[in-house]
């Protein structure tokens, strides 16, 4: 998998008597996992809003999700 990079910025909010937490992450991904035969390619354009998902492959647990809501957005 290559991923040329990866920028997300996450906020959460939990109210009671005020919990404020933030996060900023950025990082460029070019290979993992235990199957290295190369994958097909696929372009994926994100010009309209969209889910998603973040699932570890072994447990196949949720780990991540997020919206994209405003694509031609900056921030």
């Amino acid at each position: 998998m290559a991923v040329p990079s990866i920028v997300q910025q996450c906020s959460v909010q939990v109210n009671e008597i005020g919990t404020v937490a933030a996060a900023a992450t950025a990082l460029e991904v070019l290979g993992f996992g235990m199957d290295d035969s190369p994958q097909p390619a696929v372009d994926f354009v994100a010009d309209h809003p969209f889910l998603f998902f973040i699932k570890e492959d072994r447990s196949r647990v949720l780990v991540f999700a997020g919206q994209l809501v405003h694509p031609s957005s900056p921030h």
